[in-house]
């Protein structure tokens, strides 16, 4: 087989058009790649971040630290005194879990109003944890005690960023 010169010409052609099309793919893959990980940035920098409150606002005082001796009144009438200290640690992490998952909803929704409890057909969506990683669930009219309710959109927000660790509790 005798190769010309318009023959190579024409390889040459051939391979720089396939080394073109193989950065615009690169490109292509490259420019998701960056906006995905552009989102993982603004989430554990700004959009994460626990508000902050101005002076005279309300707030909650506790440091969910386990206080052995010394108790006051006020930490048993508030349900904060138990009999143990393992009991005590069980309880202040499932707090401080709850108080930190309501903080994120309230700071994704600061204008959620507690849904109508006695409207059987609204869902109210809530977060949970099945087989390691975190879920959203709903029901339409029971209340469970513990769970922090809020709008699908937002209860979908938080559960993403717990999973993908953006957020933790």
């Amino acid at each position: 087989m005798n190769l010309t010169l318009k023959d190579i010409e024409d390889v040459q052609r051939q391979i720089d058009e396939l080394k073109r099309q193989i950065d615009e793919l690169k490109t292509q893959i490259d420019e998701p790649k960056t906006q995905i990980e552009d989102k993982i940035k603004d989430l554990k920098q700004d959009k994460w971040k626990l508000p902050e409150y101005e002076d005279g606002s309300k707030w909650i005082a506790s440091t969910f630290s386990i206080a052995i001796e010394g108790d006051s009144l006020g930490y048993t009438k508030a349900g904060r005194r138990r009999a143990t200290e393992a009991l005590a640690e069980r309880c202040a992490k499932m707090s401080k879990e709850r108080d930190l998952l309501e903080a994120y909803r309230d700071y994704l929704e600061p204008e959620y109003v507690e849904p109508d409890w006695g409207d059987s057909n609204m869902r109210k969506y809530f977060i949970y944890i099945h087989k390691g990683k975190y879920a959203i669930g709903y029901n339409y009219c029971s209340r469970d005690l513990g769970k922090v309710y809020g709008s699908k959109e937002t209860m979908e927000k938080i559960c993403e960023a717990l999973n993908n660790g953006s957020i933790s509790l």
